[in-house]
């Protein structure tokens, strides 16, 4: 079984500061996705700052996939409040907000 630990995951400033080298690898992801099989992985971790207390749990690949959807979307709510602070620049309203929290607005009336 594959196991994916996030702390231990490569990091690469590149990407960050190279737009270029950020699509390019946003393009390998797009193609990987579309070749990868479902799988089942153990999720590995520590919330310690020595790690002495090391995690291990089952989780799947789906589900870590939705789990970064949802992470992008909570990045996004920062970005919109330097964009909108900072810069005055308007980002539209549904921007940086989840899914269900957009549901859950337009089944609901606001006063």
């Amino acid at each position: 079984m594959q196991k994916v630990n996030y702390d231990l995951r490569k990091r690469d400033l590149s990407i960050e500061r190279d737009k270029m080298v950020a699509m390019l690898l946003i393009a390998d992801l797009i193609k990987w996705m579309d070749t990868v099989e479902p799988a089942a992985i153990m999720l590995e971790g520590s919330y310690e700052a020595d790690e002495t207390q090391v995690f291990s749990i089952l989780s799947h690949l789906e589900r870590e996939l939705v789990y970064n959807i949802e992470h992008t979307i909570h990045h996004m709510a920062i970005i919109k409040i330097a964009a909108i602070n900072l810069y005055d620049y308007q980002l539209p309203a549904d921007f940086g907000v989840a899914s269900s929290t957009l549901k859950h607005r337009s089944q609901h009336v606001y006063s």
